[in-house]
């Protein structure tokens, strides 16, 4: 004995005025625009997780969340990336001479705490 499925049912909206609604009419083209400079290609990005005292992410936070619209840092992670690098410009001139550090890959510095 075969079981036989019970026929889809049709919505009384697909086949009212709402099915047959165009979209509006396109504004009229404007006149050529100077192309824009093209756009450089976004750095690589990577991931950094790190394991970090419950209370101080907990104020680090609220510092992006108080700060966010005067600064207009947009995400956390942006107010975390700015932190970093104002702290790496730190090291470089105390202890690089100034100069940028050369990046080192995950692989090449040894693993957990030293």
């Amino acid at each position: 004995m075969s079981v036989r499925r019970p026929e889809r049912r049709k919505s009384a909206l697909s086949n009212g005025v709402a099915s047959v609604i165009a979209p509006p009419p396109a504004p009229p083209a404007a006149a050529p625009v100077r192309a824009a400079a093209p756009t450089p290609p976004a750095a690589e990005t990577a991931r950094l997780s790190i394991r970090m005292d419950a209370e101080l992410l907990g104020q680090v936070r609220a510092a992006w969340w108080s700060t966010a619209a005067s600064t207009g840092t947009r995400s956390m992670s942006a107010w975390i990336i700015e932190a970093l690098e104002d702290h790496l410009r730190r090291a470089e001139a105390e202890f690089n001479g100034g100069e940028p550090f050369a990046p080192l890959d995950a692989g090449e510095i040894p693993r957990g705490p030293r």
